[in-house]
């Protein structure tokens, strides 16, 4: 049950044993040869703060799966940041990026590295993408709730784009 359970963290909050589905890239990838691209997670606990858990009053079934994880299979691309939308919002995230004054410059190639400056063009664009995203929803950056965590999300982007 260890490996098929789902929870946040290590912390308090709903948990429960998960399933997942696949996809088999043919080739290894970043270290793996499948994709997970969907996951079921079936949310029947409570993690309480001292580690116990307790049967929630309402389970539920937490169903997803990502978009970019549906277009990296469906455009054969090797990692959800090599997908078309993403690759365009990286090109422009680095551009931006190197007018900034002494900023380091950027690079970021096809496929996956865990070089520092691809970890911060993809933190950049995954920021940006769930940055616009709020904002479509109506979310504006403010002290509390959904618009203290854009706000957040923004400085984390920034603080990337300017190290």
């Amino acid at each position: 049950m260890e490996d098929n359970f789902w929870s946040m963290g290590d912390g308090p909050g709903p948990c429960g044993p998960c399933s997942e589905i696949f996809w088999d890239q043919g080739a290894v990838v970043d270290g793996e040869r499948w994709l997970e691209i969907w996951n079921l997670v079936f949310m029947q606990y409570e993690r309480l703060q001292d580690g116990s858990m307790r049967l929630l009053s309402r389970p539920c079934v937490d169903t997803g799966m990502g978009l970019e994880r549906l277009c990296s299979v469906l455009e054969g691309a090797p990692t959800n940041f090599d997908i078309s939308h993403l690759r365009y919002l990286a090109s422009q995230v680095i551009e931006l990026q190197a007018k900034l004054p002494n900023a380091t410059k950027l690079n970021y190639t096809s496929g996956s590295s865990s070089l520092p400056e691809v970890t911060a063009v993809k933190v950049m664009v995954d920021h940006v993408r769930a940055s616009v995203l709020l904002l479509h929803d109506g979310v504006f950056p403010s002290n509390t709730g959904r618009g203290y965590v854009l706000r957040r999300i923004i400085r984390r982007a920034v603080r990337y784009a300017t190290k």
